[in-house]
């Protein structure tokens, strides 16, 4: 078993205090108060940081006991530094620098899948296709050099991202080849429209291929409706296959456009008080009444669920 490095000094300091070592009994919680047990974590991180073999800083031991913390609890839990919430910012403002794929693990064992490929970008020119697993990631300018089984889409994500220009090198096995595959990609600005396709397929039938929840796609939905029935649409096909999700408010938003008013949409339930939501629909999706068929797939996910599920 692979232990994380906060895992790995609290076993050893444990082991160290069961033998009669340096720290004795001082780093034992007691048996049931929260305060004793933090009491004892910031013993464990100050006593690493005095005595590891390696410098080594309080953030980076809070930060990775906060992660190894959330991985027992469920894949979907995460937690964001600055860096990394300033990165899914960035995401849902529409463009950032990357490879361009969409990726996902469906639990902690399961490998590094990728979702999809964002057309045009250098991934998708390169040939990455839906389904292929990512084992391995290499940076050389960045001294990254990991095998991914272990890694959380987060971090998986920051090892991917990268200064427009620079290359990365990701490992794939792909079903069907008994080889694995080697793409050396040079990363670009990844630009993310919610929506990637809107026309007439048909006289009367129109088609749009929302691949994302950002912050604009309700008012993209908006644009992409309007424009659509100025050149005769009389019913839609709407494609959510292979978008991940995104903001809980613009799946609201864009489920909006579709119901009548009062609809149920979605609804929250938790355990503290206040975390009971409801959401309904307003009078938004009136002006839209035409018949309406959604696309998905095993890659429509999270606000693709609640718009597919409320419609």
């Amino acid at each position: 078993m692979k232990l994380t490095r906060v895992q790995f000094f609290a076993a050893s300091i444990i082991a160290g205090a069961l033998a009669g070592g340096l720290v004795g009994g001082r780093v034992l919680a007691g048996a049931g108060n929260p305060d004793e047990k933090m009491k004892t974590f910031s013993q464990i991180i100050s006593t690493v940081q005095d005595k590891y073999v390696n410098e080594v800083t309080s953030e980076d031991l809070v930060y990775d006991g906060i992660r190894g913390m959330l991985r027992t609890l469920d894949p979907h839990t995460n937690f964001l530094d600055a860096e990394n919430y300033k990165d899914m910012q960035d995401e849902q403002r529409g463009n950032f620098y990357g490879l361009g794929i969409v990726i996902s693990k469906r639990s902690k064992e399961d490998p590094l899948t990728v979702i999809s490929p964002i057309d045009g970008t250098p991934a998708a020119r390169l040939g990455v296709r839906a389904g292929d697993i990512i084992t391995h990631i290499l940076d050389s300018a960045r001294n990254i050099d990991i095998d991914t089984r272990d890694l959380t889409v987060q971090e998986a994500v920051k090892y991917l991202k990268g200064a427009k220009g620079s290359e990365v090198t990701i490992t794939i096995a792909r079903v069907g080849l008994d080889e694995p595959l080697v793409f050396k990609i040079v990363r670009d600005k990844i630009d993310t429209p919610s929506v990637s396709n809107a026309f007439i397929i048909r006289p009367g039938t129109g088609y749009i291929k929302l691949s994302n929840f950002t912050q604009t796609s309700a008012d993209d939905i908006d644009r992409s409706i309007t424009m659509l029935k100025s050149r005769g649409m009389e019913r839609l096909i709407f494609d959510l296959r292979s978008n991940p999700g995104g903001l809980l408010d613009q799946a609201v938003k864009v489920a909006d456009r579709f119901l009548s008013d009062g609809k149920m949409i979605v609804y929250t339930r938790g355990r503290i008080q206040g975390s009971d939501q409801e959401y309904y629909a307003t009078k938004a999706g009136d002006a839209n009444e035409f018949p309406v068929v959604v696309l998905i797939n095993r890659g429509s996910a999270s606000a693709s669920e609640i718009v597919s599920g409320a419609l």
